[in-house]
């Protein structure tokens, strides 16, 4: 899959869950950041592939990823999804303790920061949709991915090739869904 399927599947899946699951303090602001990370999230398993949206913006961590895998393989993989779910889970307490010291030395940030503070809950779940999403849409390819890392089983579950006729009917699909998810998004804060 491409980069604006994988954005599309990203940003659908996170929106879907977080219809599901209502995650607190729905907002314009925290649809915007769940998007966003989403679509991050998205691109984060390219970075073991060399001239991808990712790798491009960071090339030493694409290099160095790249070092100990090739395209398609722990990054595509469950293990690396629950590794970022964990340092995501270890590293937003600091963040939020970060954030409430700045408030707390500077006065006029804590309005801002009080108010804000749930969205990094938005921006996790984006990150982890995004990702996780990724990895179900190179399930279609025929290629597939290798799920349960380090064995090097592939799985596919589709034989989508990428750039074909399927792929944009996947795309095609997700932007339509990812419309409706919207506009039921928007509903709901009304």
């Amino acid at each position: 899959m491409n980069k604006t399927t994988h954005i599309l599947g990203g940003v659908t899946l996170a929106l879907g869950t977080a219809i599901k699951i209502e995650l607190p303090e729905y907002s314009v602001v925290s649809l915007g950041c769940l998007a966003a990370a989403a679509s991050f999230g998205a691109l984060i398993p390219d970075i073991d592939k060399r001239k991808t949206t990712i790798s491009s913006k960071h090339p030493f961590v694409s290099f160095f990823i790249r070092l100990f895998t090739t395209h398609r393989g722990f990054t595509h993989s469950l293990l690396a999804l629950v590794l970022i779910a964990g340092t995501l889970y270890f590293i937003t307490p600091h963040i939020t303790l970060i954030m409430l010291s700045v408030a707390h030395y500077a006065p006029f940030t804590r309005a801002f920061i009080r108010d804000n503070i749930h969205l990094l809950t938005w921006i996790n779940y984006g990150i982890m949709n995004g990702y996780f999403s990724h990895i179900v849409l190179d399930m279609l390819n025929p290629d597939g991915v290798p799920l349960f890392f380090p064995l090097s089983n592939h799985f596919s579950i589709c034989k989508i090739k990428t750039g074909g006729a399927g792929e944009k009917c996947v795309r095609t699909f997700l932007f339509l869904l990812s419309i409706y998810l919207v506009w039921i998004s928007i509903k709901n804060l009304i």
